[in-house]
């Protein structure tokens, strides 16, 4: 199995150097990056069968018409009641945000609970709109729903 993290190609791309790109919400960078989604699914799914995407700009509309062209399960993750305890806990193997704490970059991520409880918020109504599937981080143990998100991924 094969992963991708979309986060990491924003630099690649010419839209990104634009403060357009920096500066715009969730869906504007979705709309943005949605060519080079389309290009880079069209490409996995000719090298590869099983292949993880991630990444905060795959939006759930793109998800929903990516489908129709290609064998494609999609799932959502959001915190809706963020604290950033939990962000800090659960930041993965290179923790962005800790990081930034500690490299005296506070202010970088002052405001990281409130756009991180607004993002969900858009994710999860993007989700009712185009049948998309929706975990919701704070509803109960964080582990439980990421693992409920796996399964329903593997089809379990």
């Amino acid at each position: 199995m094969y992963a991708f993290c979309c986060d990491f190609t924003y630099d690649t791309y010419d839209f990104t150097k634009q403060n357009k790109f920096k500066k715009a919400d969730i869906i504007e960078k979705g709309e943005l990056y949605y060519s080079k989604l389309q290009e880079l699914v069209f490409n996995i799914a000719r090298q590869t069968e099983d292949c993880v995407i991630e990444g905060e700009v795959i939006l759930p509309r793109h998800a929903a018409e990516l489908s129709k062209l290609y064998d494609i399960r999609a799932c959502f993750l959001g915190l809706s009641n963020p604290t950033m305890e939990t962000i800090l806990n659960y930041g993965g193997h290179f923790n962005w945000v800790k990081s930034k704490i500690t490299n005296g970059m506070e202010e970088e991520v002052a405001d990281l609970v409130e756009r991180t409880k607004h993002r969900s918020k858009i994710i999860k109504d993007e989700c009712s709109k185009y049948t998309q599937s929706y975990f919701d981080l704070s509803n109960s143990d964080y582990d439980k729903q990421q693992q409920l998100a796996l399964n329903y991924l593997l089809h379990l």
